[in-house]
């Protein structure tokens, strides 16, 4: 009985380990992402502010190749709060001063999400001049999005930092059980082999 007793006691803590290890791995890699994702919005914010002030009063257009629509709204309320007026927002006058915003994801002009508000112009593709906007989330790979990044100048690209090399992503997310902050955006099993990064790219 003791023995039985013994061996009990050592698997009930084996398991214990591995759920607070997984606990930990979770934490760990859910901060990680949450840091890099408003890092690299941030620094993406700072390129198009730039980008507005230098084109003085000119049309400026942002084109999102991946971003859902509301992805794109939540972006855009942070550049208004940033002082970059994106159209339709409560408080801008539409025209020259405001930068536009555009999809794939609409058929038509309309707000990017709700009945009213920040409006998403409907778009097949980047237009010259266009700033080209890859989001951190953006669940697509690195061919799909070098597709974009290819056809421009180049003027930012976000690495995670610190780095983390592509082959520890699969770890990475098989130690969390598959789930990240981003999980309820992202549909792959495994982590894209762009994860995290974003860029800015002028369209040409």
């Amino acid at each position: 009985m003791e023995k039985d007793a013994l061996v009990e006691k050592a698997i009930v803590s084996i398991l214990t380990v591995a759920v607070l290890l997984q606990d930990v791995c979770f934490s760990a890699f859910a901060v990680f992402e949450r840091k890099n994702d408003v890092h690299a919005e941030a620094e993406i914010t700072s390129v198009v502010e730039a980008q507005y002030e230098s084109h003085a009063g000119n049309a400026l257009r942002l084109f999102f190749p991946f971003a859902s629509p509301y992805v794109i709204m939540e972006f855009a309320s942070y550049l208004n709060y940033r002082g970059v007026p994106a159209e339709g927002a409560v408080g801008v006058a539409g025209g020259r001063n405001s930068i536009a915003l555009a999809t794939r994801a609409f058929a038509k002009d309309g707000p990017c999400f709700g009945g009213a508000g920040i409006r998403c112009r409907a778009v097949t593709g980047p237009a010259p001049r266009d700033l080209v906007i890859v989001l951190p989330d953006d669940e697509v790979s690195l061919a799909e999005a070098n597709v974009y990044r290819e056809r421009g100048e180049l003027l930012l690209f976000y690495e995670p930092s610190p780095p983390i090399p592509h082959w520890a992503y699969s770890l990475g997310a098989n130690l969390v059980g598959g789930i990240t902050i981003a999980a309820v955006r992202f549909k792959h099993e495994t982590l894209s082999n762009r994860w995290m990064d974003g860029s800015v790219t002028m369209w040409e």
